[in-house]
């Protein structure tokens, strides 16, 4: 093969490819996924249960504080890794409440309860087993996804992707 021909070759792959990357890393900020609640907009209002089978109501809940919905699964390892800054932000700032919405389909509450402990949760957990909201409601197509909401129950705004605590004080926080 020609040498001019194979540098060729590798210089328009390799400009493809960092533009897939920045395109990629640009949707996750710059771009809403269609069917994602834009911010200023309010948010879909739900009843969940949590893990002891009680019912749980968003729109009961946001007059009092900023709410931090994080839609996780016990599978996926970015939201694993970063329950321990959920905690950690809920432990520090219990004026604003953290739910973690698992989107586990099909799993027992009692397993999901068990998942939680081990990776050691302490904010609220509700449970979206048969996908009734982070779906249809928030658009919410990757893990992990976090909508933070204002106290007058409007959507302050979306990441999708792991948070650290910084980060996620800076949503919530910032003007």
């Amino acid at each position: 093969m020609d040498r001019k021909l194979f540098i060729g070759i590798l210089w328009d792959w390799g400009l493809a490819l960092v533009l897939v990357v920045v395109l990629m890393g640009l949707s996750n900020y710059v771009i809403r996924p269609l069917g994602m609640p834009p911010a200023g907009e309010p948010a879909p209002d739900f009843t969940l249960p949590d893990l002891q089978q009680q019912s749980w109501t968003l729109s009961e809940h946001t007059a009092q504080g900023p709410v931090v919905l994080n839609f996780w699964a016990t599978w996926c390892g970015p939201c694993r890794k970063e329950i321990p800054e959920f905690s950690r932000f809920q432990k520090n700032h219990p004026d604003v409440q953290v739910v973690g919405i698992s989107v586990d389909q099909g799993m027992p509450t009692a397993q999901l309860e068990a998942s939680s402990k081990r990776l050691g949760i302490d904010y609220l957990v509700l449970h979206d087993g048969t996908d009734a909201v982070a779906g249809p409601l928030y658009g919410v197509s990757n893990l992990p996804t976090t909508v933070v909401l204002h106290p007058d129950g409007s959507i302050k705004l979306t990441k999708i992707g792991a948070v650290n605590k910084a980060r996620l004080e800076q949503m919530v926080f910032s003007p």
